[in-house]
């Protein structure tokens, strides 16, 4: 949640740290037609059709430089000198259970060295890229390499392994393979463009809470404490946002039906005593803080809330260190913000000593319904996602800039924050009036380890 930077001192709020794997349907996959790797003139090209089920009206093509070679009739083909230096390739076509399906064949150019390659990660920590092995055809008697960050030179980078920086984790690698064959004339070969971080990943469940209780049941308090009142306990009026509600524990109950509810209501408020006087609303925050915290990995949770001028639902993570570094020091994410008032509206946003960097993401359906909100927090970025789809990163060398590393302060123990604050800064002052009460709904929250990195810290 947004701060003013009049913020004193705030004590750790909390919401759980969770991650979801969202799956998709796959689109029907077929194999393609495969070519000898590589050919001169005088040699025969051979090419091996591949096998769909259910197909019938197969039919293929040779191809030279895209058009196809009307006289070849069979799946060899002697080379000529007319296709020297140019590209040849097979393609098949097939009805496949009512839907024609056409695939294409691996491409060589003819009297050159063919040379098929990408990057792929060299260790298991994935610290060091490498050219892929076993592509070049024939056997090349002299193989270079050169690496590419960004476009540009990576001068003395001219072995099949690269060790990058942790901070070029996000940036964009490239290399190319020159490799001559004997009898074959030199080859030059770029990869596709590889970024080292926006690989796939793999996510662990270590930590969370399905509330899976019975109707009524108490809050696991293993997991999870209540920041109760207005603020004013914490030397932070109004929770730093001038927001119009009293948290009370009563206000989150387990469901019974596997979720948990914060409800807000003006019903009762006004026996509270807020900093601005008789309270208008009441609601509840829960959070870890000195329960359990964590420090990387991914925050997963699955929510559906309300709408209203006003109503301001929030799952994020605070440094736990905010009593002896205040905010900003103490570092924020805010993994999902709502205004009530912005029915299909999300906002991500990390909140640091060097300011905020944040953005917004649209949502279908609107905020009512479930949406899976998510972020993957890493020593060198934090990147948000709504069900499943990334949609913001901040990385470490973009927030720090020209400033000093110090500014970074997301690399310590953070705790969960899940609350439903109501009237406040960020949602444009107070609530409407007409507005009598909003919920917020959580079915899960979930916490899991990235490529075995992230820690818990339990107190």
């Amino acid at each position: 949640m947004k701060k003013i930077f009049v913020l004193l001192a705030m004590l750790a709020l909390v919401a759980s740290p969770s991650i979801k794997t969202v799956a998709y349907a796959d689109a029907a996959t077929y194999d393609s037609p495969q070519i000898t790797q590589s050919a001169k003139v005088g040699q025969t090209v051979r090419a091996t059709l591949a096998t769909w089920a259910n197909s019938s009206s197969q039919t293929f093509a040779w191809l030279l430089n895209g058009k196809a070679l009307s006289s070849a009739k069979t799946l060899t083909l002697k080379v000529d000198s007319s296709m020297n230096a140019k590209t040849l390739q097979l393609k098949q076509s097939a009805s496949v259970s009512g839907e024609t399906v056409t695939r294409v064949s691996n491409a060589i150019v003819v009297g050159k060295t063919t040379v098929y390659s990408q990057i792929e990660f060299a260790d298991a920590a994935k610290t060091t890229l490498q050219v892929s092995a076993g592509q070049i055809f024939p056997s090349a008697t002299a193989v270079k390499y050169q690496w590419y960050r960004n476009g540009f030179v990576i001068k003395g980078a001219t072995a099949n392994k690269f060790k990058f920086a942790a901070n070029d984790t996000y940036e964009t690698f490239k290399a190319s393979i020159t490799a001559k064959a004997s009898g074959f004339a030199e080859n030059k070969y770029s990869t596709k463009s590889f970024v080292p971080g926006d690989q796939p990943k793999q996510y662990a469940l270590a930590w969370s809470d399905e509330f899976n209780g019975s109707a009524g049941s108490a809050v696991d308090t293993s997991k999870w404490d209540f920041q109760e009142g207005d603020g004013v306990a914490f030397k932070n009026a109004g929770w730093g946002n001038a927001e119009e509600q009293w948290y009370l524990k009563k206000q989150a109950t387990i469901t019974g039906d596997g979720s948990l509810k914060i409800d807000a209501t003006r019903n009762g408020a006004s026996q509270q005593k807020c900093y601005y006087g008789d309270c208008k609303w009441v609601s509840s925050k829960l959070v870890t803080y000195k329960k359990v915290g964590f420090q990387y990995g991914r925050f997963e949770a699955r929510i559906k809330g309300s709408l209203g001028q006003g109503v301001w639902p929030a799952f994020w993570l605070l440094g736990a260190n905010v009593n002896e570094r205040l905010w900003p020091g103490c570092g924020e994410i805010d993994i999902m913000e709502l205004k009530g008032q912005n029915d299909s509206t999300v906002w991500g946003t990390l909140h640091g000593p060097n300011g905020s960097n944040g953005t917004t993401a649209e949502m279908t359906p609107d905020l009512t319904g479930w949406h899976t909100y998510a972020i993957d927090w890493t020593p060198t970025a934090v990147t948000w996602y709504l069900d499943g789809v990334k949609y913001h990163r901040v990385t470490k060398a973009e927030y720090v800039g020209s400033n000093s590393s110090l500014v970074w302060v997301f690399d310590h123990e953070f705790y969960i924050i899940l609350n439903l604050a109501m009237g406040g800064n960020f949602v444009g002052g107070p609530t409407d009036e007409t507005v009598q009460s909003a919920n917020l709904t959580f079915d899960y929250v979930r916490y899991y380890t990235i490529d075995g990195v992230g820690q818990i810290v339990n107190h």
